[in-house]
């Protein structure tokens, strides 16, 4: 999926849809730095990600937070077992085979 956006001083980046499911914003560098204090705004406030072109190399933004995200996301995933087990769980919540806070502390939630 790729969209066309004019966004404030007459730039023109291409929306497209990022493997965390949301948008990506891809502009030029030369954008990138007109815009630069805006696009860290953004980054952190609203979680956008921005690819970002240049002829000798592209490059992605995003916030501290996100960056962190992902990185606990591959941690996780990479860890052997983690995947079948968490769909495990997955599965037994779906079904209702839970256990109740208070079965699991001893104690009312």
């Amino acid at each position: 999926m790729c969209l066309e956006l004019d966004i404030h001083m007459g730039l023109v980046v291409h929306l497209v849809v990022h493997h965390l499911g949301g948008l990506m914003t891809t502009l030029t560098a030369t954008a990138a730095r007109k815009g630069f204090f805006e696009i860290l705004k953004k980054a952190n406030k609203q979680h956008e990600i921005f690819h970002i072109h240049h002829h000798s190399g592209d490059a992605v933004l995003l916030s501290e937070q996100e960056y962190d995200s992902l990185n606990e996301s591959l941690a996780l995933l990479s860890t052997p077992g983690f995947r079948d087990a968490f769909n495990a769980s997955r599965k037994q919540a779906e079904n209702h085979e839970t256990v109740s806070f208070e079965d699991v502390f001893g104690e009312a939630q």
